[in-house]
């Protein structure tokens, strides 16, 4: 009975063997797992740029009887000239044409207070005669229609066959100084007492042929004026 017994649960232990091993067996399958959603970040909404601005171009033609031109070499009296025939001018023959009246003199005592000159005068002459003189000067600051830092000035005068100037500006407005015409240009931006730029005058003399032209380094436009009328006479 015993041996009977052992024999039924051998069987019963091979059967369940059998059983888990079958292919029709329920296949166990892993459950992945779960993480906490992400909160995704807002987009920015980019913001749109203002539209460009165009910078007007450089004036180039005729303006109130001056010529204006991006490039060339001008009718300087140093493009006239020929090579052999132009040289430096003494600086002591400078002083002494910038002491006396005349076409090419630029009067230092004339100019506004607190303008001092801040080099000697320079110049060329073409065979022996005087052509062109410049000098530079110092601007004190606070001064009027100055930028509150100070500044400098330059004055250019030449004689010139024509009214031909070479000068990139998009701001030119029309002059007449002591019955001259003339062309002026001013800083490119004022605001509380300073400004970015230079102002320019250029006039030009009929009956000389003297082209005068001030550079006004940080200077307004009623400044480079100023000087025009106390040079260009």
């Amino acid at each position: 009975m015993a041996t009977l017994l052992l024999l039924v649960l051998a069987l019963v232990s091979v059967t369940a063997c059998g059983d888990d091993a079958s292919p029709n067996s329920p296949a166990v399958v892993a459950t992945p797992p779960t993480f906490p959603a992400t909160a995704s970040k807002p987009v920015a909404t980019p913001t749109p740029s203002p539209p460009a601005t165009a910078t007007p171009a450089p004036f180039e033609g005729t303006l109130n009887g001056i010529e204006l031109a991006l490039q060339g070499d001008g009718e300087s009296p140093l493009v006239l000239c020929p090579p052999t025939g132009w040289e430096t001018v003494f600086r002591t023959e400078l002083e002494a044409l910038m002491a006396r009246a005349g076409p090419l003199q630029i009067a230092a005592a004339a100019l506004p207070a607190g303008v001092t000159p801040s080099s000697f005068p320079e110049g060329f002459s073409c065979k022996g005669e005087p052509v062109s003189v410049s000098w530079t000067f110092h601007l004190e600051p606070n001064m009027p229609n100055v930028n509150v830092g100070g500044g400098s000035l330059l004055i250019f005068r030449a004689f010139q066959r024509d009214r031909k100037v070479i000068q990139s500006r998009n701001d030119w407005q029309p002059l007449t100084v002591n019955g001259h015409q003339g062309i002026v240009g001013g800083p490119a931006w004022t605001g509380n007492g300073r400004f970015i730029g230079d102002c320019t005058a250029v006039i030009f003399d009929e009956s000389t042929s003297v082209m005068t032209v001030v550079f006004g380094f940080t200077g307004t436009r009623e400044f480079c004026i100023d000087v025009a009328q106390r040079i260009a006479r």
